[in-house]
Formats: structure tokens, sequence, C-alpha cells
């Protein structure tokens, strides 16, 4: 498995592989948001396995903190070490800017969960997501 930091030249293969996720977003919205992804600020990491884009992830960098989010990897590839090996390729590009902070929100109980400990994570708050029925 190799872990690939995109650039904003892969932009647009980056929508094309978030839309294999089932991502919907027209044209118009995206041409809106297309300068954000693939940037030093929002950064867009993808795995591969046998040179196949399987699963990706990104992290948004503001001062001294990084948020690691927007991690999916294809059903297919599942329990093969994309996400962790995505965790720690942005963790290590987070050490190496000389961030203080690194974060990150996760379901309690997932996988998630699990591979986010698994890198040494500790849960320090639980959001409450509150519906009505």
């Amino acid at each position: 498995m190799k872990v690939e930091r995109w650039s904003h030249d892969n932009v647009d293969e980056f929508l094309a592989l978030l839309k294999t996720s089932g991502l919907e977003c027209s044209d118009e919205i995206w041409e809106k948001k297309r300068s954000l992804y693939c940037t030093n600020t929002f950064r867009s990491y993808v795995a591969k396995i046998n040179g196949k884009p399987c699963a990706w992830a990104t992290s948004f960098i503001e001062s001294e903190c990084v948020i690691l989010a927007n991690a999916y990897t294809q059903e297919r590839y599942r329990s093969k070490g994309c996400q962790t090996a995505l965790l720690r390729a942005r963790i290590e590009d987070a050490i190496s800017l000389g961030i203080k902070l690194i974060l990150t929100y996760v379901m309690p109980n997932s996988t998630s969960s699990k591979n986010c400990k698994s890198v040494g994570f500790s849960s320090v708050g639980v959001r409450s997501v509150w519906c009505k029925e």
C-alpha cells in the first residue's frame, strides 16, 4: 500500500474519486469548491493498493492545529489497513509541519474509533447529536 498527498493538479481526479463513494456534487458546486481541495491548508491524501486508489482522507490545517477528517475506504478494500495508513501519513505530515494539536472526530465504538486508538488518539470529549423524530 502506498499513501500519496495529492496536489491541486489532481483536484479533478480527487473529485472523481470522491464520487465513487456516492457523493453527489453538481458541476456548479464543484466549480465553487474546487479551489479549496488539494491545497496546503486542505490536504488530500489517497491510499493506493497495486497502484489503484482505494481510500482517501483529508487534513485541515490552521495555525498550529490540524483536523483529520473525510476518511473513506471503498468497500472492497476495507479491513486492509488503508485508514490506519492514511492516519499515520497525515500525523507524520502534521508533525513535520510543527503542528502542536491534532484533532479528529469519529463515532464512538466504530472502526474509525478503533483505528484512531491504534495510532495513539484518546477521547477528550463526546459530542451529542440530537434529532427530532
